[in-house]
């Protein structure tokens, strides 16, 4: 799966979670979306969890 392909599934994923009547909190899908980006991605990944 392309890096794209993730980000346009993610985005669908969330999106049907708000249209079901699900909150899903920020910090919750940031977390979510950096844990499943491959091993190539680890200094962003580390990067992106010091904020």
């Amino acid at each position: 799966m392309t890096t794209d392909d993730y980000i346009k599934m993610f985005k669908n994923i969330t999106k049907e979670l708000s249209c079901a009547g699900h909150s899903v909190d920020d910090a919750l899908m940031i977390f979510a979306f950096l844990r499943r980006l491959s091993t190539s991605y680890i200094p962003f990944k580390s990067a992106s969890m010091q904020i």
